[in-house]
């Protein structure tokens, strides 16, 4: 059955993107999505799921250890 321009953009009003629903970490105060684990520290419901210090030593090490060898490699030749 065909739909009439009105009855169509009825329809459609309610697909609007809604802005999301964001609460505060317990931990550090940062706005976080509901549900979802704390980028900036890294909590979830006051426990800590992941170590975010040490992940970010642990690739700074790493790309540090990549210029090193990418310098080494240059002075080589």
């Amino acid at each position: 059955m065909r739909h009439n321009r009105s009855q169509v953009r009825q329809r459609r009003s309610h697909h609007a993107i809604k802005p999301a629903g964001l609460s505060k970490c317990s931990n550090c105060e940062a706005p976080r999505r509901p549900h979802h684990m704390c980028q900036a520290c890294g909590f979830y419901r006051g426990r800590m799921v992941i170590d975010l210090k040490a992940k970010a030593t642990k690739r700074a090490d790493r790309i540090k250890s990549t210029k090193d060898r990418l310098r080494a490699d240059t002075n080589a030749k």
